[in-house]
């Protein structure tokens, strides 16, 4: 695996929580997956299958300390016989790692169904290490999970290696700059590390790990180019577990769409001073000003904004601002995020299940980013 441009997509990285007993591998993969599928001219139902191979070949490797290859061999009884990786350390350090895969299944089809049960049918996982020293290579052997490579990957861990571990791995077909179709990889790998703990402080790790699984498929599987954001997204989402955040109340104050401009410009005072009588929020945090194309629409907005924030002031309350880009990457960990996705997020980091309009969510990220920004980063904020 290498980081040069000419193979910007083969590459792994690792990462550890400070105050959790996990550890986790992320691995992208592209440049080595399409030149070992187009040498042998694949199917596609093939080559994914063979793609989430390689990459769990590449997170498991450097989740040990290998000294020389690690092989990972899928056995099945159907269409599909053999998917087959080895991962090798060359002898001369700087020399980079190199990644092999092959299949062997039924080239006489037309066609190949895209379920993994259908494809490989009963069968075997099967890992070898061999470490290069001349000892004979240890092999380790699991049947074949009928549902994914990824649940049998997983089932052997937590069977050879007591660890609970959670993989999760997308093969995507795509088209490059050059409107070339091409394969992109890209596999996360979270474990739980061995420890003397209590079953209650078992049972949370098992769910957080869950909660980092699905958090890292939902964001950065749906963007396979963002996987280098995977430290923010996981930071910004521990920060507000960690610091306890929680959601209490949201209200949009409705103006009337017939009512006088200056009646709307009541409403909107009178309405957020009531919320403040009824909550006493200590601080209070707003979007900041964003400067429109449209000058008449810009002092609208503005003097809305200054009916509500004349109605937040007083009682020493402290008042912030943050850009709607900052409230995006604290959030979502990408400032240019579109308000869907912020309200995604929103709702899963402030656990809301019923819906949500895009304003009060929009609202909700402001407050979010707020919590987060002054618990983990204190001085980079200062009341206006």
């Amino acid at each position: 695996m290498t980081n040069n441009k000419k193979t910007e997509y083969d590459k792994v990285m690792s990462f550890q929580f400070e105050d959790l007993p996990i550890r986790g591998r992320i691995c992208q993969m592209s440049n080595s997956l399409n030149k070992i599928i187009f040498q042998h001219s694949y199917p596609d139902e093939i080559s994914k299958i063979l793609g989430e191979t390689m990459v769990l070949n590449v997170l498991m490797a450097n989740s040990i300390k290998l000294k020389h290859k690690l092989s990972l061999q899928v056995h099945g009884n159907k269409d599909l016989k053999l998917i087959a990786s080895d991962y090798i350390i060359p002898k001369k350090p700087e020399t980079i790692s190199l990644i092999r895969g092959y299949a062997k299944f039924n080239r006489e089809l037309n066609f190949y169904s895209k379920k993994f049960k259908d494809l490989l049918g009963n069968g075997y996982f099967a890992t070898i290490l061999d470490q290069g020293d001349g000892n004979l290579p240890y092999k380790g052997i699991s049947s074949l999970n009928e549902n994914s490579l990824t649940n049998s990957a997983e089932e052997f861990f937590k069977n050879s290696e007591q660890l609970d571990t959670k993989f999760n791995v997308l093969i995507k077909k795509t088209l490059n700059k050059k409107e070339k179709v091409i394969f992109k990889g890209i596999g996360i790998m979270l474990q739980i590390l061995p420890q003397d703990k209590k079953s209650n402080d078992t049972n949370n790790d098992k769910h957080k790990i869950n909660e980092l699984s699905n958090l890292a498929k939902e964001k950065i599987f749906n963007n396979i180019d963002e996987w280098n954001k995977i430290s923010s997204i996981f930071e910004n989402y521990l920060c507000s577990e960690n610091n306890n955040l929680s959601y209490i109340h949201h209200e949009i104050i409705k103006t009337g769409l017939k009512n006088l401009y200056t009646t709307k410009l009541s409403l909107i005072h009178k309405n957020t001073q009531r919320l403040i009588e009824l909550y006493k929020p200590d601080e209070i945090a707003l979007e900041s000003v964003f400067f429109s194309v449209n000058a008449g629409t810009a002092i609208k907005l503005g003097q809305a904004r200054g009916a509500a924030l004349s109605a937040c002031c007083g009682d020493d309350r402290s008042i912030y601002e943050y850009s709607p880009r900052r409230v995006k990457m604290i959030i979502t960990g990408n400032g240019a995020a579109d308000k869907d996705e912020l309200q995604k997020f929103v709702k899963k980091k402030l656990r809301i299940r019923r819906k949500l309009e895009i304003d009060a969510s929009d609202a909700l990220g402001v407050a979010l980013c707020h919590g987060i920004t002054s618990i983990d980063s204190p001085g980079e904020i200062k009341a206006i």
